[in-house]
């Protein structure tokens, strides 16, 4: 897991292509744009664009994808993220694999959550089990942005 703002540079280079992704952020008005998906880089790396009503954690089971990582990007709201490492010993809810790249799981131990404000993002692996869209007290309307980045192409472009 990764977690930083767009307003500050990270401090240390990442892959090529998760820049990409960033830059695409940074460079994308997305106040004026629908919710949807919108290719970048065919399959590759894509941006899912998300209007929602955020939900109190023990309504959503937490996720991990194998095949994409995500950025997670809160562009109005305020959303919470639930992360915790996949130490491999969470009881498995349901499977959407391969098809759908994603497990969901009934709990996720040693979670924290993490506030996602305007501008800040934060970068799951598929070693992070992940439940973003949550509250802490009372829904409110986000819109966020989900940058997928297929891991075979981590370390190319």
């Amino acid at each position: 897991m990764i977690a930083g703002h767009l307003s500050t540079p990270s401090p240390f280079p990442l892959p090529k292509i998760i820049e990409k992704g960033l830059t695409f952020l940074r460079q994308t008005n997305f106040e004026v744009l629908s919710a949807g998906k919108v290719p970048i880089d065919g399959d590759r790396i894509f941006a899912e664009i998300i209007d929602r009503m955020t939900y109190h954690k023990d309504t959503a089971k937490p996720e991990a994808h194998a095949k994409y990582l995500d950025i997670h990007y809160c562009v109005s709201g305020i959303e919470y993220i639930g992360v915790a490492p996949d130490l491999g010993n969470n009881t498995l809810f349901k499977s959407l694999m391969p098809k759908q790249d994603i497990l969901f799981y009934e709990a996720a131990e040693h979670e924290v959550f993490i506030k996602q404000i305007p501008g800040s993002y934060l970068i799951v692996f598929p070693t992070d089990i992940h439940r973003p869209c949550c509250c802490m007290n009372n829904p409110m309307k986000i819109r966020k942005v989900v940058i997928k980045i297929a891991m075979d192409h981590l370390n190319q472009i």
